[in-house]
């Protein structure tokens, strides 16, 4: 699942009519929703543990992923590696 998926469940699980009523819900405008679909932005782990709360899915492979993405050189390279012994332990579901 990429974060386009995610916040896209969100807003359909939680029953919201529309992606600005999720950034809402969640705190944030709407334009950083936007951002956050594009790639551009990687929500902070408060808001992205809060779209995993209404999109009803465990935000640990989420907060890994974040992580990931924030991270570069030597260090990203090891929380892949943490990511894949993670994804191993506990199955390939996407969420």
């Amino acid at each position: 699942m990429n974060i386009r998926e995610l916040l896209e469940r969100a807003r359909v699980r939680s029953g919201l009519n529309s992606k600005r009523q999720v950034a809402i819900e969640v705190g944030i405008a709407a334009s950083i929703m936007t951002q956050y679909e594009r790639g551009v932005f990687i929500p902070t782990d408060e808001i992205l543990c809060d779209f995993c709360a209404l999109a009803e899915v465990d935000p640990k492979r989420w907060l890994l992923w974040a992580r990931m993405q924030r991270e570069q050189g030597k260090a990203r390279q090891h929380w892949e590696e943490i990511a894949a012994m993670y994804v191993k332990e506990t199955g390939p579901q996407a969420a």
